[in-house]
């Protein structure tokens, strides 16, 4: 017989040693020695190992008529193998302490943090986190990532344990929190001298429809007369749309087809009158077409930007970023009405430093439009039933 490959196996029983041999060298394996050794356990304890030396055994090639002695058993067992076979089977718990042991172990080798995460789950069996119900409402009605992180850090430090997002506590907290992020401001003041404001957007966010929204908030509620003009010679019928809403609130208006014949318009008209200037969408990605706008927001005129409620936040922060040279001033919402997810409208006026003057929800010219409140569009984000006023809001000095 010669011995071939001798290998030493170790292992905490001398069952799984065993089984470590009979693995790497097959059933002929020869046993050359046992022992225990010193090893290092769980939190650096010292344990026992059992170490076996063992190698494959061949048969030498010989001459088949001289007779020869039986070939020595395989594998003979030893007391400690005896031993080991009267060895009750091993506990649930010893195990999983076997497997704690070894997952220490590996914590000392460089191993990425989501792969010690994804083992120690599997090995002691621990159960994922639930998502918090609050942090899953406000995901629900499509409040941005960035600010649903705060609003439940916010749940997490005021009120530990709170998990209901329908509980007033919850939603009061809830609010709070939002009305310290939106910012409001009034964009028209009862009395003061002529004031030229210029709308800019996106293509189809509504600005001629909040233009004739606020010319009859202006005229009939703060009694301010109203001169309406458009520079948006580009879209098919918008000149007819903007006469049309001139002859219904009973104001001048104008299509002036470059910046000369904007500035005479506005310097024909009355000191106390506001004139609303009308301009053609623009694409957020088109930056030349923004910029040519330019040349007609000049001499003091304010700028406003109109923005859809019911638009991507993706899209919300493209034209923040894409108007910014236009140097608005101040910012209104339209479509409330056409918005399923609500909190994307505390997600647009949080994520802006620029003042919420209006909000518009729906089509009615004498009807829908309100001015911004921090307190009731934290609610109306928040999903509640929002109740809006009777009567119009009159925005004062």
């Amino acid at each position: 017989m010669v011995m071939q490959n001798v290998q030493t196996f170790s292992a905490p029983t001398m069952h799984e040693a065993l089984t470590k041999v009979r693995e790497q060298l097959g059933a002929d394996a020869v046993i050359l020695h046992t022992r225990q050794v010193p090893a290092k356990g769980m939190f650096g304890k010292k344990v026992s190992m059992v170490e076996i030396s063992a190698a494959r055994g061949v048969i030498n090639e010989i001459d088949t008529s001289t007779p020869q002695s039986p070939p020595a058993p395989t594998l003979k067992p030893t007391a400690d193998v005896k031993a080991e076979a009267l060895t009750p089977p091993v506990s649930p718990l010893e195990d999983q302490v076997r497997r704690l042991q070894s997952l220490v172990d590996r914590l000392s080798s460089p191993l990425p943090s989501g792969e010690i995460a994804q083992e120690v789950h599997s090995s002691i069996d621990v159960p994922p986190a639930r998502p918090s119900e609050v942090e899953k409402y406000l995901r629900d009605i499509e409040m941005p990532d960035s600010l649903v992180r705060e609003c439940f850090d916010v749940i997490k430090h005021e009120c530990p344990g709170c998990d209901d997002p329908f509980s007033d506590e919850v939603m009061n907290r809830l609010s709070d929190f939002l009305m310290s992020r939106i910012r409001t401001q009034p964009l028209i003041e009862t009395s003061t001298p002529q004031s030229t404001i210029a709308f800019v957007g996106p293509t189809g966010v509504g600005k001629t429809t909040t233009i004739a929204k606020l010319a009859v908030y202006a005229m009939e509620e703060l009694q301010r007369p109203v001169s309406l003009a458009s520079i948006d010679g580009y879209r098919i019928g918008a000149a007819e749309e903007i006469r049309r809403y001139a002859e219904i609130v009973g104001c001048p208006w104008l299509l002036a087809r470059n910046p000369s014949e904007l500035r005479r318009f506005i310097d024909r008209q009355p000191l106390n009158h506001l004139v609303f200037v009308d301009t053609p969408g623009r694409s957020p990605v088109d930056v030349d077409a923004i910029r040519d706008l330019m040349p007609y927001l000049e001499r003091g005129m304010r700028t406003v930007l109109v923005l859809a409620a019911n638009n991507r936040e993706s899209a919300v922060r493209a034209s923040l970023d894409a108007f910014r040279p236009l140097d608005y001033e101040r910012l209104i919402l339209t479509k409330l009405d056409e918005t399923p997810g609500t909190g994307a409208i505390a997600g647009i006026a949080a994520c802006s430093s620029i003042p919420l003057s209006y909000v518009c929800l729906g089509q009615d010219v004498r009807q829908d439009l309100e001015a911004a409140d921090s307190a009731w569009l934290a609610r109306w984000s928040l999903g509640e039933a929002a109740r809006r006023p009777a009567e119009p809001v009159i925005v004062h000095a």
